[in-house]
């Protein structure tokens, strides 16, 4: 939380709150969701090791987040003031630091530990209905979480707007019951409900907007995370549509609603850079289970060129006309100018079959746009691709932590090829099966490989079992983490959960595996 909030005063709060929560629902929400879930404060285990997770770092940020949200900054200050005052120099716990944060603000929080005793998130439910008579909007909020009767204590942010984009109100509601309703008095017109702003809290929200309505919050709400969160949702909503009904045609009024966060290039080019990248394939699965690995990354593949190829000579402008800042520039401007001109890139290199990602990367005068040129190429497969990332080897093969991200990009590269690429890396001079940061690197990047790793054969899951035992020899903690993409069989369709689990049954099988390994398997198991 304190290194979050640091980089937010650094550069710009929405832009970091937009990374972070990018960064919770890749790592830490599919944790939630399968059988590795736990508590951010869990009561047992075999091995303290297999907590270094992203429920525990990156979920507990968020509960430090909520109990600011809660008592407000000046009452978290006082808080913490209280907190530093008390226990300074002492051995604490949790119990301390939201003990400080309720005294220091005559509320009781006994209700929000339920938070770090849980696994799970919370969905919430919204309703929402208007009396034009009265003028008072009415929320009707419900709260779920599997396997949990007793309600949450969940903050959520909110605000609405005038069908013209008008704030009329913003506030915070308390979530306490399982079903709770909220009456706003004197709104002068039906309004458009943004809510979680700056998500607020680690929740799923339910609710049905119309397209008009994302439209609205895409290019008016005040709320930076909820205008981009509009357009991430609304990107889901037709993707999952398009896997349902297995359709190739992408929703026109869905590519210009993206194409309107182009508006906001000049004024914000790093927020226009997050907001125009669509829901990662994770998300997608997640939201589409049990998921066709394959069609999820066709699905978005083809929203991806569907809105490269309808705006391609607006997007080549924009491109150009970013190409010209300083490569050396580090300031909040120049870096976010820079992000938008690479998130352009990915775009246009679907198109042109690397051709301008070739381009950038042999004129590129700085990593950032080296490195991003080549994470392009590499998904190409094209002639460009083998000789950019033949030279970026050879140009930078003696400092080992830029060729731990050439490593990566080899292991994650979205080419049908990709299990055949890793296996000659095995050998090659860069790897090295000793050192977890190249193994994470090589073999965690081949798991995030959509095509190869999910192949259809099993090829992929063999091939990571056999890895992971091997770096278990080594490393428990490496090996551990490493076999848990292994673990996530229920998201997918019957016949790839059925070659996860046998995989991890051969694992559980050998005898001599280690503690750490052992129980991040047999919990995978014992669920699946």
């Amino acid at each position: 939380y304190r290194e979050q909030e640091f980089a937010s005063a650094q550069r710009s709060r929405p832009v970091k709150r937009i990374d972070d929560v990018i960064t919770l629902r890749l790592a830490q929400f599919p944790e939630d969701n399968g059988p590795l879930a736990h508590p951010v404060r869990p009561e047992s285990y075999m091995t303290i090791d297999n907590f270094y997770t992203a429920t525990v770092y990156e979920k507990g940020a968020e509960l430090i987040r909520m109990q600011e949200r809660i008592v407000g900054k000046e009452g978290f200050r006082k808080g913490c003031d209280l907190y530093f005052d008390t226990y300074d120099g002492q051995a604490v716990t949790i119990d301390d630091f939201v003990g400080c944060i309720a005294k220091a603000n005559n509320i009781d929080l006994t209700q929000f530990m339920r938070w770090y005793s849980t696994a799970g998130r919370p969905v919430v439910h919204v309703e929402t209905s208007y009396d034009e008579v009265t003028k008072t909007f009415r929320l009707s909020l419900s709260q779920r979480t599997k396997g949990v009767t007793e309600p949450f204590m969940i903050p959520l942010a909110y605000g609405l707007l005038d069908k013209e984009g008008k704030e009329l109100a913003e506030g915070v509601f308390l979530l306490k019951e399982n079903e709770q309703e909220f009456v706003l008095k004197n709104i002068p017109s039906k309004p458009v409900l943004s809510i979680n702003r700056a998500f607020t809290a680690p929740v799923d929200i339910e609710y049905e907007y119309t397209p008009e309505e994302y439209l609205l919050l895409m290019q008016h709400d005040t709320d930076l995370f909820n205008r981009y969160e509009a357009g991430q949702q609304y990107a889901l909503n037709v993707m999952i549509s398009m896997l349902k009904k297995k359709e190739t045609a992408v929703d026109d009024a869905f590519l210009s609603a993206l194409y309107s966060y182009l508006t906001e290039a000049e004024r914000d080019p790093a927020f226009t850079a997050k907001a125009i990248i669509l829901p990662a394939e994770t998300t997608l699965i997640e939201k589409s289970k049990p998921a066709d690995v394959f069609a999820v990354h066709e699905t978005r593949e083809a929203v991806r060129k569907a809105f490269a190829q309808k705006y391609q000579k607006e997007l080549a402008s924009w491109y150009e006309k970013l190409s010209d800042i300083n490569p050396k520039a580090t300031d909040a401007a120049s870096v976010g100018k820079r992000a938008l001109k690479n998130a352009l890139l990915g775009y246009l290199t679907l198109l042109d079959d690397g051709k301008a990602a070739f381009k950038q990367y042999q004129e590129a005068r700085n990593m950032t746009d080296r490195l991003s040129a080549l994470s392009f190429l590499m998904n190409t497969g094209s002639a460009f691709a083998e000789e950019a990332s033949d030279n970026f080897y050879e140009t930078y093969k003696d400092d080992h932590l830029i060729v731990n991200k050439w490593l990566m990009l080899e292991g994650s590269a979205l080419r049908k090829d990709g299990l055949e690429r890793v296996k000659k890396l095995l050998s090659h001079p860069a790897f090295d099966i000793k050192n977890p940061n190249k193994v994470r690197a090589l073999i965690g990047g081949f798991s995030r490989n959509t095509l190869a790793f999910h192949a259809l054969n099993g090829s992929g899951y063999a091939f990571l079992a056999e890895q992971v035992l091997k770096v278990d020899k080594l490393n428990p903690q490496s090996a551990q983490r490493l076999v848990i993409p292994l673990t996530q069989g229920e998201k997918f369709d019957e016949t790839r959960r059925r070659l996860m689990k046998e995989q991890l049954e051969k694992i559980n099988a050998v005898s001599d595996i280690s503690v750490n390994l052992k129980e991040t398997v047999s919990k995978a198991l014992r669920d699946a």
